[in-house]
């Protein structure tokens, strides 16, 4: 009782403000709930209220697994310091579980109790015994000492997907309720297990199950000291952020192709036409297999968005776990400010450049796959005997190598830029900052797609006012152009960034920008008129609406934010 005692009022202490600020939400919830009484005169609040809600949970997890946790860490994240308590293993263990366990049992079943009340086809159990399992998987898969560097994140990936597909699959079958609870308790009690022994091995000094990393010898270490004579702290700078951060894009677009492939190769049997490129110079369109036509695209679109979840804080952190704050580490190091973010940024390209040449290694595994053609005008499949290669072939003219060399362009750029989103909440110090910024700017995406999303006379949602939203973009353009001369000024006046360095840094952004611009321009260049003729606007709308949102995604001012926020850190720290 005292050991249960001790643990919830530590984790009570440093979480108490994140607990009340969740509670008052829950309620708030309920009482939208209570608001829509059971009509959908609201959806898009509705819809907006469970996205924060999901946020709540997602907050609770990280509290109840202790927020301190490196997604890249090799052995148990459970907090070191914690071995020090006068505690058992099982009180260190199973105090914080089962206080999550109740704490989302009960929260849980209060909101779909509520919910089912005024939409009684909504279920009450099995959504809070999954969403309790997951609190569960995760405290075993980051509490057990693997030896793996990032073994954790991928078993994240590769487990509650497949947690949630055990699941939804018998209910889809019309398996009872009861068995699927029944299921993910097994679950539950399964990982209390694995989590008591994990943390057992880790409190014995088993950092790790097993190791990868082979074995020092002295020859190795003589080896191993010629290759780290960096010729400059700035490319020191760069092989430590490489070594912390650059791996983890890389290995994870590795992963998601991985599973693509060994779906893709199963597969067999062609799809309907595919008719984004339009036909080639015959008039023919390819046939390919389903797996391709479907998860090709969405193994490209997957790229920038595993790069957003990476950069808003899904890497290894350089926040101090001891004391959540900013590592001495980076006010030693002899270089300026602006080199220390500069370096940041040359990993995030580079990570960004493997993970897109993992892709077009991917896509060129491709190339000796079976295809068919297909003839618009007799409606008839031609050629069943072709490969992907020789298709692209019959497309090749100084239009489709544009269109895709742009492509190519652009998602790099856009990957590279969500890569970096992050940094400069990071280098503030402050952990509110790092996981409250990219809540705060879903909520700003939503609000201002409710503010412009227009309604019908019977209150259906019909789209967003065309003119009002390039109207807004361009706004919010000009505020980030103020901010961005603001910063500029004061970083000026603080010597923090130099002359030289900001008319390099002039002319490397705005040869980037240009190039974007372009290529976003050549890309667009269909898409245009259509948007024109959609929201019954003009083809200038649209081009504003193009350059507008190219310039809105240009990270100048998250660039100038981290210089300014390195610099105050450094500041304090020594």
């Amino acid at each position: 009782m005292i050991a249960a005692r001790t643990l919830a009022w530590s984790i009570w202490q440093r979480n108490s403000r994140w607990l009340i600020l969740i509670a008052g939400y829950f309620v708030f919830y309920g009482l939208v709930i209570v608001r829509l009484n059971g009509t959908d005169n609201h959806p898009t609040l509705f819809a907006v209220a469970s996205v924060f809600l999901i946020f709540c949970y997602l907050a609770l997890t990280g509290i109840f697994m202790y927020q301190d946790t490196d997604v890249g860490v090799r052995g148990s994240a459970y907090p070191t310091h914690m071995f020090t308590l006068p505690l058992r293993t099982y009180q260190l263990v199973f105090v914080p579980m089962l206080t999550g366990t109740v704490v989302f049992l009960s929260s849980g079943l209060a909101i779909t109790k509520l919910i089912h009340g005024y939409y009684p086809d909504f279920p009450v159990f099995w959504p809070v015994m999954l969403v309790t399992a997951t609190l569960a998987m995760l405290q075993a898969l980051f509490w057990y000492p693997l030896g793996v560097p990032y073994s954790k994140l991928v078993l994240t990936l590769i487990g509650l997907p497949t947690l949630v597909y055990y699941v939804c699959m018998p209910l889809a079958d019309k398996v009872s309720e009861l068995i699927v609870c029944e299921y993910l308790g097994l679950v539950i009690l399964s990982c209390y297990a694995i989590a008591y022994h994990g943390v057992a091995m880790a409190r014995q000094g088993k950092i790790q199950l097993f190791s990868l990393k082979p074995k020092i010898t002295p020859a190795r270490i003589h080896k191993q000291s010629k290759w780290l004579k960096f010729s400059s702290p700035a490319a020191a700078q760069r092989w430590y952020e490489w070594r912390q951060q650059g791996l983890i894009l890389p290995c994870l677009v590795l992963f998601c192709c991985s599973i693509f492939s060994v779906e893709m190769f199963r597969e067999r049997g062609y799809v309907g036409p595919v008719t984004a490129q339009g036909p080639n110079k015959d008039g023919l369109y390819p046939m390919v297999w389903p797996m391709i036509s479907a998860y090709a695209p969405l193994l490209v679109f997957l790229v920038p968005v595993i790069a957003l979840i990476v950069g808003c804080g899904a890497r290894r952190t350089d926040i101090k776990h001891s004391d959540r704050t900013f590592l001495l580490f980076f006010g030693a190091r002899p270089m300026s400010d602006g080199g220390l973010v500069a370096q940041k940024l040359w990993m995030a390209l580079k990570s960004s450049l493997v993970a897109w040449g993992i892709i077009l290694v991917q896509f060129m595994a491709m190339l000796p796959i079976r295809a068919a053609v297909w003839d618009a005008k007799t409606q008839v499949i031609v050629d069943q005997d072709t490969t992907i290669f020789r298709m692209l072939v019959s497309y090749l003219n100084p239009q489709f190598i544009a269109l895709t060399l742009s492509f190519i362009f652009v998602v790099i750029l856009l990957t590279w830029r969500n890569f970096i989103i992050g940094f400069w909440t990071e280098l503030s110090g402050k952990t509110w900052l790092r996981y409250g910024y990219p809540i705060g700017s879903i909520a700003l995406y939503i609000g201002v797609d409710v503010f412009l999303t227009r309604r019908s006379p019977g209150g259906q949602p019909i789209g967003p006012n065309f003119e009002q939203t390039v109207m807004i973009i361009w706004a919010i353009n000009v505020l980030r152009a103020i901010l961005a001369t603001t910063l500029i000024w004061r970083q000026l006046r603080s010597g923090v960034l130099t002359p030289r360095t900001l008319l390099r840094g002039a002319i490397l952004g705005s040869l980037l920008l240009a190039s974007l611009m372009v290529a976003v321009w050549f890309y667009t260049g269909s898409n245009r008129p259509e948007i024109a003729t959609i929201y019954h606007s003009s083809p200038n709308f649209a081009g504003s609406l193009v350059i507008g949102l190219t310039v809105l995604w240009t990270p100048i001012v998250r660039i100038l934010m981290a210089t300014e926020m390195l610099h105050q850190n450094r500041h304090r720290a020594t």
